[in-house]
């Protein structure tokens, strides 16, 4: 199936109108389909212990800054914004003084301490029987399913125990959605900046089930992938990075295809022209949805 450019051109009209003389086609290519793994809930653990004493002889245990962002200044409670409270919680409040929303339970998630890494980065998608977050870690990413009563059932400290099913290896910058049309969960990562391959690494749960075997594909960025964020669409699943090129990327795989295991996923590459030279961090966050959508 070829998916429609609508949703990718909703995304480029929420941006505000930029120079019109550089003009960006979009560029089509093909995921490569790595397999159908066992049941998640069957893949043992890979030790990472050994794993993780290597990465801090060979990096840092807190992940930089690049030279080009300008450090937060402190104390954060004086700078970060919005100040008093969430403007906009406020309203709802003032608009329905009667209606209070509490959450039906609350659970300490992957900790820090756990996840032994910073920024951790957090991440976490609810179905309706499931809540699953992720976060880094010193392996790539930390997986934790639950039920919906806290219950932690699946803890993966390192997704290379899933990815390894296919000979490939993630490091970080984890992403879960739950998929409430296909009713399918997704999780994703980058490889490493270090490892000269320019890859995401997706992952479509087989079922419902994220317990269940999983579906894996990984795909070619035209630069690193840095600060990879995921939307679900009807027809696609929107893509957006970091890129040291020209433009600011965004890709739409071919959905359909994806869900049913095919070996032929379509992605569709689009540019947004860059906001001139104030800045090297530039991507395009693309919109998701939750619940019934209206």
């Amino acid at each position: 199936m070829k998916i429609s450019y609508l949703s990718v051109l909703a995304l480029l009209l929420c941006m505000p109108l930029l120079n019109a003389q550089h003009v960006f086609p979009a560029e089509v290519s093909k995921a490569e389909f790595l397999g159908r793994s066992r049941p998640l809930k069957d893949i043992p653990a890979l030790p990472a212990g050994k794993r993780k004493e290597k990465l801090r002889r060979l990096f840092p245990k807190e992940v930089p800054n690049f030279t080009f962002n300008r450090p937060m200044p402190a104390p954060f409670a004086d700078v970060a914004e919005p100040r008093n409270g969430d403007p906009l919680a406020g309203a709802g409040a003032l608009r329905n003084p009667l209606h209070t929303v509490e959450p039906d339970t609350v659970w300490e998630g992957i900790g820090r301490n756990l996840a032994g890494v910073l920024p951790p980065d957090p991440v976490g998608d609810a179905s309706p029987s499931h809540f699953l977050q992720m976060t880094n870690s010193s392996g790539g990413a930390y997986l934790r399913a639950y039920d919906k009563e806290g219950a932690i059932l699946l803890e993966m400290p390192n997704l290379n125990s899933l990815w390894a099913e296919f000979n490939a290896q993630g490091n970080g910058d984890p992403i879960v959605l739950w998929d409430p049309l296909a009713e399918r969960w997704l999780i994703t990562e980058r490889t490493s900046l270090f490892s000269g391959n320019d890859l995401l690494l997706v992952a479509i749960s087989e079922t419902s089930d994220p317990l269940g075997a999983w579906l894996a594909y990984r795909f070619q960025a035209q630069e690193f992938p840095d600060y990879p964020k995921y939307a679900v669409w009807h027809n696609a699943y929107i893509v957006t990075t970091n890129e040291t090129g020209d433009d600011i990327p965004v890709y739409a795989l071919e959905k359909e295809a994806m869900l049913a295991g095919s070996e032929e996923v379509e992605i569709y590459r689009l540019g947004i022209p860059k906001f001139g030279e104030g800045s090297d961090f530039q991507v395009a966050t693309p919109v998701d949805f939750d619940g019934v959508n209206p």
